[in-house]
């Protein structure tokens, strides 16, 4: 094994016909950045000027492409086409009725061309028969001159005019025979314009009277369909209902804690107006209190006092008596008078 094969194969730097083959390389590299990067410059602009050729060629043959490629041309078309009768559809779907009409005054202006071209046939044929009138009495004039010329053969010159005339004759008979045979075609396409004209006229009245049924359906649907409308806005959710429903919920809510508030005031009231009722009650035991307190005292002096004092205080009882009665009476009448004072509270609070 050879001294070579036992080390591997040499690497790129290791051989040197790939130095000699760099070292031009590397020499213009080095004169490059010595004289101020002019060969580098020029490199750049060459490469930028060769990226915008490439671009252009590219841009030239893609165009090209499309320009001279059959089969783009047809999916162009074909795409064109479909764009169209999208379009078209859509036109057809917003503007029927339009169409329509369009379509009815197109109808209207090619029957005017129609009673037009009628009454230009009906002319023709006016001049046909005239001509053929004019004809008939030429041929019959000729017919006279060339009898008179055949009567008058010997004298000179006679000949020429009975050919002369003859010919005129025939002449005037052909022309007689091709002017009525295009006065009869005349009369059967007038005839037959006049056939189509009553056609086309029941046919145009028809699809005006049709257009007219459907203007009519299509206003009638457009109203139903608003009206539809409103209905759903009224009995669907709708932004305005959303509204309207948390309105009402907060229309509640606060009725509801001002009854609260007014409950719970009343209630408040029949407490206290319960407590005054008590300090009344009191007051007035506490009065009745004393005055049995009095009577007592009262009795205590008439056991044990002389016959003075006992003169003094006989008519004491009976008076005391009487308080007391009155004051149990101004009692019953406060109680009976307590409930409807306590209602008439509430309801000046409720108000």
């Amino acid at each position: 094994m050879s001294l070579e094969q036992q080390l591997g194969p040499k690497k790129w730097w290791q051989r040197v016909e790939n130095w000699v083959a760099a070292a031009p390389w590397i020499a213009l590299g080095v004169v490059s950045l010595y004289f101020d990067n002019p060969i580098l410059e020029w490199f750049i602009e060459l490469a930028q000027n060769m990226i915008v050729a490439a671009g252009l060629l590219g841009a030239l043959a893609i165009i090209g492409f499309i320009a001279t490629s059959s089969d783009l041309h047809k999916i162009f078309g074909l795409a064109y086409m479909a764009m169209m009768k999208r379009l078209t559809n859509i036109v057809y779907a917003v503007y029927p009725l339009e169409i329509m009409e369009g379509y009815l005054e197109d109808l209207h202006k090619k029957q005017a061309q129609l009673v037009k071209s009628l009454a230009n046939l009906r002319g023709q044929l006016s001049k046909l028969l005239e001509k053929i009138s004019r004809k008939q009495a030429e041929h019959q004039e000729a017919l006279t001159k060339a009898k008179v010329a055949n009567d008058r053969g010997n004298q000179p010159g006679m000949q020429a005019q009975l050919a002369f005339q003859a010919r005129r004759a025939g002449r005037a008979e052909k022309q007689t025979v091709t002017y009525q045979n295009l006065v009869n075609q005349l009369k059967r396409l007038i005839a037959l314009m006049e056939k189509v004209h009553e056609a086309t006229k029941f046919m145009v009245l028809d699809i005006a009277d049709t257009i007219e049924s459907e203007k009519e359906q299509r206003e009638t649907v457009t109203e139903a369909v608003k009206a539809m409308k409103a209905a759903q806005a009224i009995l669907f959710s709708c932004e305005k209902r959303q509204q309207f429903d948390r309105a009402l919920e907060a229309n509640q809510q606060y009725v509801g804690q001002q009854i609260g508030l007014l409950e719970q005031f009343e209630q408040d009231t029949q407490d206290i107006l319960g407590s005054i009722d008590i300090e009344n009650d009191m007051v007035k035991l506490e009065a009745l209190d004393k005055i049995a307190l009095m009577e007592q005292k009262l009795g205590t002096l008439l056991s044990g006092g002389s016959s003075k004092t006992q003169h003094r205080v006989d008519s004491l009882p009976a008076q005391t008596s009487y308080a007391e009665e009155e004051l149990q009476q101004q009692e019953a009448m406060e109680r009976q008078e307590a409930p409807a004072k306590r209602q008439s509270y509430a309801d000046l609070y409720k108000r």
